[in-house]
């Protein structure tokens, strides 16, 4: 589905120039459940980042399904995004003056469906969820377990290819973390693929496969 080759990347901090990713391959199938592991500063949300088409690269390809994502215009890569991906980062980044309902509703906007459509969609997640009762709250009265929810659900409203995940139960304890991990299951269950990164074994215990990022490299994966 979605394949990496020979990627690197760096960035420059005044005269300085720091090498994040070397060389780096990997390759996504449809129904992957995967984690890349690493410290922090290691390069994890970087390497993320690359698979959405959020940073460009500064040498390598990129393929999804057969067509280089590098041949892509800035346009053409923003379509990309929202057609085939979903992402759920560690901030949440809801939006605070829009309730429950009115965040998860709000990649099908950018989509330009019917009114029924949306409505359809977005009940579907909200039941899925465990979040019908929360459609009409503010994002503000919401706990970090209940805002990743609505996060999540922003992500998976639209159907994406693939969901892309940044630390999903960092700032969380632990009943949430288990509550949110067992919604990835779910998810995967129904054939998402998902790549997440993080620096937790019980994230990464949960996927089917493990990468390791170090010193800019990528581990080849250990399958379970």
């Amino acid at each position: 589905m979605l394949k990496l080759q020979h990627i690197q990347k760096s960035f420059i901090n005044g005269r300085t120039k720091r090498a994040v990713l070397n060389d780096i391959n990997m390759e996504i199938s449809k129904g992957d459940y995967i984690a890349i592991m690493g410290r922090s500063g290691s390069g994890k949300s970087t390497l993320l980042n690359i698979l959405g088409t959020l940073i460009p690269y500064d040498k390598g390809t990129m393929i999804y399904n057969n067509q280089k994502v590098t041949q892509l215009s800035f346009d053409q890569r923003s379509e990309f995004r929202k057609r085939h991906i979903g992402f759920v980062t560690q901030q949440f980044h809801l939006l605070h003056d829009r309730n429950v309902y009115e965040n998860i509703k709000l990649p099908l906007n950018f989509m330009k469906l019917e009114k029924d459509k949306i409505k359809k969609e977005v009940n579907k997640v909200l039941e899925m969820l465990d979040l019908e009762s929360f459609q009409k709250v503010s994002i503000s009265k919401l706990s970090g377990g209940e805002q990743q929810r609505v996060a999540i659900g922003r992500a998976i409203v639209k159907k994406p290819d693939i969901l892309l995940v940044d630390e999903p139960t960092g700032s969380l304890d632990e009943e949430s973390e288990k509550s949110i991990l067992d919604i990835f299951d779910m998810l995967h269950s129904q054939g998402t693929t998902i790549v997440i990164v993080t620096h937790n074994t019980a994230v990464s215990e949960r996927c089917d496969k493990n990468y390791f990022l170090k010193g800019g490299k990528l581990s080849a994966p250990i399958i379970y």
